[in-house]
This record gives C-alpha cells, sequence and structure tokens, in this order.
C-alpha cells in the first residue's frame, strides 16, 4: 500500500467529522466560535492515541480516562 493512502484516508475521516460539526454547529451544537476544523483534528488524534495505548496494553480504566479528559475539554459554550 503506498504511503499516501493512510494519510488520505485520514484526511478524509477528518474532512468528514469537520463536515459533522459544521453541521452541529448550524444547529447550535457545539458552539459556533468552536474551530470546527481544529475540533475535528483533535478528536482524531485522541482516537488515535487511544488505539495506540491499547495496542500497547493500557488498561481499560486508563483508556476512559484519557476519553474522559478530552470531553472535559470539549467546548462549553
Amino acid at each position: 500500500m503506498p504511503a499516501a493512502a493512510p494519510a488520505s484516508r485520514r484526511e478524509s475521516g477528518i474532512g468528514a467529522l469537520r463536515a459533522r460539526l459544521e453541521r452541529a454547529q448550524a444547529e447550535g451544537d457545539p458552539s459556533s466560535s468552536a474551530d470546527a476544523d481544529a475540533l475535528a483534528r483533535y478528536l482524531t488524534a485522541v482516537g488515535q492515541g487511544i488505539s495506540v495505548q491499547a495496542a500497547d496494553g493500557a488498561s481499560r480504566g486508563d483508556l476512559y480516562r484519557v476519553a474522559d479528559q478530552a470531553l472535559a475539554s470539549w467546548p462549553a459554550d
């Protein structure tokens, strides 16, 4: 598989998530001042990090703590 293929799939996923977040913003959630692209990239990075940690044997509790921390940083207004 060419090296560009995984990067292309990641960007496609980020684009789909960004579009969904933009739609949610248009409907009033999350904050209309939030940067949809930054949020999409942040969520992707957190998900990738959780995946790597899980593959390396992190406990379910540790992975939940990471997810909880990510959710705590979600824009509130």
